[in-house]
Formats: C-alpha cells, structure tokens, sequence
C-alpha cells in the first residue's frame, strides 16, 4: 500500500502540562481489520494552547492504526493508560455510527464526506464553537499603528474584541465597544490600535471534526448524515437501471425512503431550533488523512 500522510489527534489532558507534558504516539499495522503490534513513533510536546495536540505521521499507510499515551519525562510520574485504537480516518464516534446505519457500499471516503457535509451545514445553521486568536499590534514605516489585521482561519466570523493589559502581574480586560473596531472582510480593523496591550479577537468556528460533539450534538449529526445515506439511496433508486433491478419484496422502495427522508428533514428541524447555541466541546480521539 502507498505511504501518507496520516494527522492523529489527542484531546490535551484536562489540568494542562501540569502531570504531562508531552504525547508519544505509536502505530500498527492493519491486521485484517484489527490493529497489529504497536511500535513507538514518536514524541510530540503537549500544545497548551489548543485543545487537541495533534501528530503527523508521514509513514503510515490509508489502514494504519495508532494509540497513544500522555508522559512526563522528567518528573517520575508514569506514562498514562494508553489511549483506545484508531485506523486512519477513523474515530470512536464514526465507528459507532457505522455500526448502527453501516452498508458494504458506503466506503470511508463517502463518510468523510458526507461528515464534512454535515459539520459546514452545523455551521450555517448556527451550531458553532467558540474561538479566540490573539491580533500582534504592529508599526507602519512612519511609526504610525497598523490599523487592519487579518482574522485565524478557524475563526468564520468575529463577534467580539478584548483588550488585555501586557502587565502580567495586574490583568485588565475590556471589550471595545462599537466604534472602536469593524469587521472588514476577512479582517478587523482596530481604530486608533496601542502596541502596549493586547487585542483578542472571540468569534465562531466550525467543528473540525464529529469527534468534537456533545452528545446533544451528536445526535443531530447522526440525524444529518443517516438523510445523506437516504439521499444516496434514493438517488440510486432514481437511476433507470438500479431502479429496474430492485427487488421490491426485499428493497426499500423510493416512496418509503422518501417518506423516511421526510422524517428525517422533520427531525433535524426540531433539534436545530433547540440546539443552535454555542456549547463547550467535549472532545475524543480522532485521526484524518492529508
């Protein structure tokens, strides 16, 4: 099988670098279906600034598998438990998922698919994460302040901008208030900017992946992607020769899984109205492709 590119991600230990500090990965080959004999790969610092601390493994194949375990290398404290086993492009929560709505022709890459669907529509009905990135005031070549910064990637749209004292021993924050910054583009324009505090832009990001979900949210991402198997199945009954070879005792017919993609749409409606606000994120393990 051809190398590539696999990204792992582990979701940071709750109190920060305080018991560890770094993630060492491991990797497996598949093992018809199963993960082999783990073998150490690497060791990745903690990234205290994000959620996640993530690994990218340039020699691992589209089956293999990897765990890892949080240590502190210095401190005595053991390494953790390891963590449960993924293949690439998998996560605990899609593995359910395929569990329960699985078919022999939906392939990985048409989940991946349909999953990042799912998690942009999340987005544009208003089911977001909080996000936040801190703006690095800057001079123009006649010492004048830089008025337009450029917004993180992961921020899709900014709500608020704080303003955070440099003085690390007495912190002030104050939110500027309108008239003191604009939206502009994929940018924000700070007006009248000072380089002695520092400016933090809060705005809404999409989930990255289904593994990031609460539960409630899950639920509506399970609803999501079970109508885009619907879709896909009626668009097969739609096609002239699929339609003409179904077995109309043993298939579901295109009337019923209309019916079923009724439902479904009445549904996610429902849960939309009730779970479209910001929610703090409770992550899990998960793996991608690049």
């Amino acid at each position: 099988m051809a190398s590539q590119q696999n990204l792992f991600y582990m979701k940071n230990p709750d109190d920060g670098v305080t018991t560890y500090t770094n993630l060492k990965v491991y990797r497996a080959p598949d093992a018809s279906g199963v993960a082999g004999a783990f073998v150490f790969i690497a060791t990745v610092a903690i990234d205290a600034s994000e959620e996640y601390t993530a690994y990218t493994d340039t020699g691992g194949e589209d089956t293999s598998w990897y765990q890892a375990k949080w240590s502190h290398p210095t401190s005595g404290v053991p390494d953790s438990n390891p963590s449960p086993s993924l293949q690439a492009g998998d996560s605990w929560v899609r593995q359910g998922l395929k569990g329960d709505i699985g078919d022999a022709d939906v392939t990985n890459a048409m989940w991946d698919r349909w999953t990042k669907q799912t998690l942009i529509d999340l987005y544009n009905r208003g089911i977001w994460k909080p996000a936040r990135a801190t703006i690095t005031i800057t001079k123009n070549a006649d010492s004048t302040f830089v008025e337009r910064y450029g917004v993180a990637g992961a921020i899709r749209d900014v709500i608020d901008v704080e303003q955070v004292s440099n003085d690390a021993y007495l912190l002030h924050h104050n939110w500027l208030r309108s008239g003191e910054w604009t939206r502009d583009g994929r940018q924000v324009r700070l007006i009248a900017p000072s380089d002695t505090v520092k400016y933090v832009v809060h705005g809404k990001a999409q989930y990255a992946s289904i593994g990031e979900l609460t539960d409630d949210y899950f639920m509506l991402a399970y609803r999501m992607i079970r109508l885009r198997l619907l879709e896909y199945r009626l668009g097969q009954r739609s096609n002239f020769y699929r339609h003409t070879i179904y077995d109309k005792v043993s298939d579901i017919s295109p009337s019923d899984i209309r019916a079923m993609i009724q439902d479904a749409r009445g549904e996610i409606s429902e849960d939309i109205k009730n779970l479209a606000l910001p929610e703090p994120t409770v992550g899990f393990s998960f793996t991608g492709r690049l």
